[in-house]
């Protein structure tokens, strides 16, 4: 029997208010869109033993008791990290990171882009194969990409420069031990990041991420990628060339793409 929303706000507000440690201070969010392979990145820092995580938990963060609801959420889902200092989710819609409270930019953020015509193309194929309707037409996932693009961007303005950091998923894919070094060294732990993680019993958990393949892994596989520029096929021109846009500006704003050079020479 599921737990009614009041009776959960009750429970989240008395988690933070008796558990010191459940402040967005020490929250790490990956704020990314649907196929960045967020998923694989998720559970590379869920497997450290300071961070508590497991996926996609859709929780919302509107008030100062949304670090309790992860708590919560975690504890009832990945009971075994509970003592880790740091609780980790990922958010990837707009619906629960529209209307945030001011405390959630104390939170330490990832960001994580990848580029439109490869990122649309999976959304599209990965909607069709689970049966989910909202975004089973490249103009579909189109419009979710652009939203949700223009949202990241708006988090990384409000973000303080020593709480954000901005990834590629193109280099994340091309160079995971570079790019694991470079998050080791932003976020607040006491030693690096591995590229490994545990996959056994993931794929039963809820927003553990892809069921299409993620659970089947161990480590995030390093693969041969470019970023693609080119306009998603299936699209309006118009809608197409907005998407591209938006990838470019925020790629500017968080200052990828210096990183991608950098990366790749």
């Amino acid at each position: 029997m599921s737990v009614p929303d009041h009776i959960k706000g009750i429970a989240a507000a008395t988690a933070v208010t008796v558990l010191p440690r459940l402040r967005f201070e020490n929250s790490i969010l990956v704020l990314s869109h649907m196929r960045s392979v967020s998923t694989a990145l998720t559970h590379v820092l869920a497997t450290h033993p300071e961070i508590w995580g497991y996926g996609e938990t859709h929780v919302s963060y509107t008030d100062e008791r949304a670090p309790g609801r992860l708590w919560l959420n975690l504890l009832r889902h990945h009971r075994s990290g509970i003592g880790r200092r740091l609780i980790l989710d990922k958010v990837l819609h707009n619906d629960l990171d529209r209307a945030v409270t001011p405390a959630f930019y104390r939170a330490r953020a990832v960001f994580l882009l990848r580029s439109p015509a490869p990122a649309i193309r999976s959304i599209q194929a990965l909607s069709m194969a689970q049966g989910l309707a909202d975004w089973q037409s490249p103009e579909q996932a189109a419009r979710y990409y652009l939203m949700r693009i223009t949202r990241l961007m708006h988090h990384w303005n409000h973000f303080p420069p020593e709480h954000r950091i901005g990834m590629l998923s193109e280099n994340l894919m091309r160079d995971p031990e570079g790019a694991l070094v470079r998050l080791s060294q932003f976020l607040p732990v006491s030693h690096p990041l591995k590229n490994r993680y545990v996959a056994e019993g993931r794929e039963a958990r809820h927003g553990a991420g892809d069921p299409t393949r993620s659970q089947d892994l161990t480590r995030i596989e390093p693969t041969d990628v470019d970023v693609d520029l080119s306009l998603p096929v299936g699209v309006d021109r118009k809608l197409a060339a907005h998407c591209v846009q938006a990838y470019l500006t925020a790629s500017d704003l968080m200052d990828l793409a210096e990183h991608a050079l950098n990366d790749r020479g």
